[in-house]
Formats: C-alpha cells, structure tokens, sequence
C-alpha cells in the first residue's frame, strides 16, 4: 500500500512538471517550471537546461546544453555556461561558450571555444577558434574585439584591441595591443608591436612593427619624419611613430 502511494505520488509530480513552453515541444522540468532541472525547450530556467535544440529561447541563468544546432534563437540570453554539441547561438552570453562547429552572438563577453569559428558583434574576453574569429568590435581582447583572441587561420574586426594571433593573418579597422600573423597584418591604424610573418601594412602606426615589409601611404614632399631613426627602405615611405 506504501510503495503504491509513493508511485502515485511520484507520477503525480512529474505529471505536474510537465509545462508547455509557448506551444512548442513539451519540457520536464524538476523541482519547479522556473528552476532546478529541465529537459526540454523551456523558454526561460534557472538552473541546468538540457535540450535537443533551442527555439524562441528568452533567458537561461546556469547551464544550458544543445545538442542540435539551435533554430531562431536570436532574442536569447545565456549567463553561465552555454554549451552546443553542434553549435551555440543567442543574442548575448555571458560566461562560458563552447560550440561544437561555432559559437554565434551578438554579444559575447568572457570567454569562447568554437570547433570551427566564432562570430559576434561585440567580444570581451578570451575567444579561441581554429580556423577564425570574425566580429564588427573585438575588445579583449567584436563593433570591438578586447582581450585574447586566437585563430588558426585569421582574425577579422572593425576594431580589436588586446592580444590577438592568427596562424595566416588579421585584419581591423584599428588595432591596439599586440599582434601576430603569420602571413602578414593589415590595418587603417595601429598602436602597438605588430609582428607579420611578410608584413605589416597600416595607414597610420604607433609601436613597434615587424615583418619583411612595413608600409602605409608615402607622406607627402616636404613633410616632416616622424620616426627617431632612418629605417631600412622598404620602411621609409612608412609613417610609423613611437
């Protein structure tokens, strides 16, 4: 008579937790429909999130889990730990992103691990893809890039700032910090030490450049050096300052 009850009542509460979110796939959700344990596309969860893939996801704080590649997803926001066995995609995440092809957000700040890219409007923090990294603003070092950033291929940005290593090369409107290209680097304007493995090509520097060859634009006749010290020629039209 025991045991009968106690099976009764379990079934009963997990009959209760089971909660429609938003007419899409039913979830299982333990001990509350807000937070603790969810299986299932839930729309908002406190707590560890397990689902096949992610649609019309509103906020998740803890973990979240995918195993599919997440359908419109694009008014999410993750704080905690984001992890896609095919990919990661929200509006912003906050903590840790790791997708197993890519990591995709508008806003991604703390750190990221994509299989094959990562991609966002605004970077903070510590992003390692191995075949590239793109974003309008990269800080950290995406709109800014700002932190560390390490790509196998390449790295591109309207503005990056940081620490920033790309196994062919890098390219940004504006560069601040240190950078490393293994082919070569390219930029508007730098501030720095700018190492390419051929060169360094910026309309405007600050720093210290390396490489086979370091350009911008030639200053017009007339105008005044900029650099303490005669370069080698291929660095003469250059208008690198320290």
């Amino acid at each position: 008579m025991g045991r009968s009850c106690y099976r009764a009542g379990l079934l009963s509460a997990i009959a209760a937790s089971l909660v429609c979110a938003r007419g899409e796939a039913s979830a299982l959700t333990f001990p509350s429909s807000r937070w603790g344990l969810s299986i299932g596309n839930t729309p908002s969860f406190n707590g560890l999130r397990i689902n096949a893939r992610d649609v019309d996801v509103s906020h998740v704080n803890g973990i979240n889990l995918t195993l599919w590649v997440p359908g419109d997803n694009h008014a999410a926001t993750i704080m905690g730990c984001a992890f896609g066995l095919a990919a990661v995609s929200a509006e912003a995440v906050t903590g840790v992103a790791v997708g197993g092809v890519g990591v995709a957000a508008d806003r991604l700040r703390g750190g990221a691990i994509g299989g094959v890219g990562i991609t966002g409007s605004a970077l903070t923090g510590i992003f390692l893809a191995p075949f590239g990294i793109v974003s309008h603003d990269f800080r950290g070092i995406s709109d800014h890039v700002r932190g560390v950033v390490l790509a196998g291929l390449g790295i591109g940005a309207s503005k990056a700032e940081g620490l920033m290593a790309a196994g062919m090369g890098a390219a940004a409107s504006s560069m601040r910090g240190v950078a490393l290209g293994g082919i070569g680097l390219g930029a508007d304007e730098t501030t720095g030490l700018m190492m390419g493995g051929l060169g360094v090509m910026a309309r405007r520097g600050r720093g210290y450049p390396s490489g086979a060859s370091v350009s911008a634009p030639p200053r017009p006749q007339g105008s005044a050096s900029v650099g303490r010290a005669s370069r080698p020629s291929a660095c003469e039209a250059s208008r690198w300052s320290r």
